[in-house]
């Protein structure tokens, strides 16, 4: 499956390649955004955060995004890849987004040479310099219902968020990854209070499942948990329970917005099992940071569930642990709240040390599981591409 960000030239004189142009390998886009978002925060010592409290980083545009960005998308067949001159035509099926400069043209040639031959593609490009720049391109798999899903969704970028969410809602399961990923990161982008009200009227049996699911990715654990809190019933409370307990979850993705999903369904029960996260030093330093995140979420977002006083006395718990008490004392400093511990260490040192902590248990393991990710689509096309030398 291949969902890449484009680049090179496309003239627009007609089929023939660009004076100049070269060709220009596909660059993998899915997780390169994530990887610089993570760099940031691994040297700058910066806080990353996305509007969704819950959501694995994943900086990559939505297909909405891009089609706002674009000022032409094409629905077209890829053909005639020539290793020779680098170059593959694009067949045009359909322009989603038109511009005059493509007007009445059936076929285009990218400076390329793409061995998706006879693939179905949404393709994205921007025009400069009086030459067609495609910048991304996505393929349409046999039987897929991304065509659908992506002008339905054009069709709803100007309403409320809720409703466009709702929406997007029911692609989150999609067998085909484009979806589910496009899906993901519309909520991934979205901030609390957009998608609170129309989490509400959710399934909650259709949640529950996808948790349940082993099928389903760790990063989207956070999302759906806190989803499940918002319109699940006192049964549900035992699944997320059961999440919470289980050992590769405490120490990896997720935990922070099943917390959150637990304490909403059962505030009393959900609270305590947190206070329990917090106050264990043997507990690994994913976990317990995962529920201080919490913590911060009920205090801004949530404070009708648990009162101000004890979420305070929560964060106090982390005072007697070495690795976290300088994060606690932060923390309850913002929220001028007595640390009632003894002096910490002065400020500027201290963030670097909370920084590079945070760094060494929860940015590089994300670096590192999106560098094995691109690694892996690039050994992809290779492997597609000796293979269609070999049949020559």
């Amino acid at each position: 499956m291949c969902n890449e960000r484009l680049q090179g030239g496309l003239s627009l004189d007609g089929p023939e390649k660009s004076a100049g142009a070269k060709p220009r390998p596909l660059a993998c886009a899915l997780g390169s955004g994530t990887a610089f978002l993570a760099v940031i925060a691994f040297f700058g010592g910066a806080h990353v955060a996305l509007p969704c409290p819950f959501c694995a980083l994943d900086s990559s545009p939505t297909l909405v995004e891009d089609f706002k960005q674009a000022n032409i998308v094409l629905l077209g067949t890829l053909t005639n890849a020539r290793l020779d001159d680098g170059t593959t035509d694009l067949v045009i099926e359909k322009v989603v987004k038109r511009h005059p400069c493509v007007d009445g043209k059936k076929t285009l040639t990218l400076p390329r040479y793409i061995d998706f031959t006879r693939s179905r593609f949404i393709v994205f490009c921007n025009v400069r310099a009086g030459k067609l720049d495609p910048f991304r391109g996505v393929e349409i798999q046999d039987g897929s219902e991304l065509v659908g899903y992506f002008e339905k969704a054009v069709k709803l970028a100007d309403r409320p968020p809720g409703e466009r969410l709702r929406y997007y809602f029911d692609f989150l399961p999609s067998a085909d990854t484009d979806i589910a990923q496009d899906a993901f990161r519309e909520f991934a982008r979205a901030d609390y209070e957009h998608y609170r009200g129309m989490a509400g009227t959710l399934d909650p049996d259709s949640i529950a499942a996808w948790l349940q699911d082993v099928r389903t990715s760790p990063t989207r654990y956070g999302l759906y948990g806190s989803l499940l809190g918002h319109c699940g019933k006192a049964r549900h409370a035992g699944i997320l329970q059961s999440l919470i307990d289980d050992p590769a979850i405490r120490s990896g993705l997720g935990l922070d917005g099943l917390l959150a999903g637990l304490i909403m369904i059962q505030p009393r029960s959900g609270w305590e099992t947190l206070q329990s996260i917090l106050k264990d030093p043997r507990q690994g330093f994913a976990a317990r940071y995962s529920a201080l995140r919490t913590v911060r979420f009920l205090k801004q977002f949530r404070p009708d569930l648990v009162a101000p006083e004890e979420l305070t006395q929560g964060v106090r718990l982390l005072l007697a642990h070495d690795d976290m008490a300088d994060l606690a004392t932060q923390e309850l400093r913002k929220w001028d709240a007595s640390p009632d511990a003894d002096p910490v260490p002065d400020s500027a040192a201290m963030q670097k040390w909370s920084t590079a902590r945070i760094a060494l248990y929860i940015v590089l393991p994300v670096i590192s599981f999106v560098l094995l990710l691109c690694l892996r689509r690039q050994l992809i096309m290779w492997f597609r591409r000796a293979c269609s030398q070999g049949l020559k």
